[in-house]
């Protein structure tokens, strides 16, 4: 039998691992629905990625670059107001509510894995350099480590994934009053807009 070509193979694996991801979680995709899935083979999914943990990460970094490309357009050496720092979470948790599958496998595979070693020591820089312009603005004058302005951006990420999440599963609203909310209790509670 003739193998049958898949445009976009790669790219249609990583997407099927982020719709089953999503549905079932990260640690439960299975190699052979994802196979049936894409119509392939087991082994053309390990014809391209040596392990599943590989073929998870994949998926991972394939979300990470589209939430990189999002930081990325934002000038950060011009966010001096907290309305800037609102107008960049509202991009950001927008994106995620718009996003579900994507949100839901994100935080899945963070639960699931290592992520932090590998993923947070890549982007480290990036991460304390944008906790210290928002506390900057948030008026903390108080002097914290690196370490600890790494762990603020973390929490911070994963309160606002998990309350995208909560919209995206109806059990929040999603309003410009409950984004507000929201905003305040990620950020401080005491803002002055």
């Amino acid at each position: 039998m003739p193998r049958r070509s898949i445009p976009n193979l790669q790219e249609t694996i990583i997407t099927e691992t982020i719709k089953i991801g999503a549905k079932d979680g990260a640690n439960k995709v299975s190699t052979i629905k994802l196979a049936k899935k894409c119509g392939i083979t087991e082994p053309a999914i390990y014809g391209r990625f040596k392990k599943k943990f590989d073929l998870l990460f994949a998926a991972y970094i394939h979300i990470n670059e589209q939430i990189d490309m999002l930081l990325r357009e934002i000038d950060w050496e011009n966010i001096s107001t907290l309305k800037d720092v609102k107008d960049l979470w509202y991009k950001l948790f927008n994106y995620a509510i718009s996003n579900p599958e994507y949100t839901n496998y994100f935080q899945s595979f963070r639960r699931t894995t290592n992520h932090d070693s590998s993923i947070l020591n890549e982007h480290r820089e990036l991460y304390v350099k944008y906790a210290k312009i928002i506390m900057a603005i948030n008026l903390n004058k108080k002097q914290i480590s690196d370490i600890e302005y790494l762990k603020i951006w973390v929490n911070w990420v994963n309160v606002s994934l998990k309350l995208a999440q909560m919209i995206s599963d109806g059990i929040l609203p999603l309003d410009e009053r409950t984004k507000d909310l929201l905003f305040k209790l990620i950020f401080g509670e005491n803002l002055e807009m």
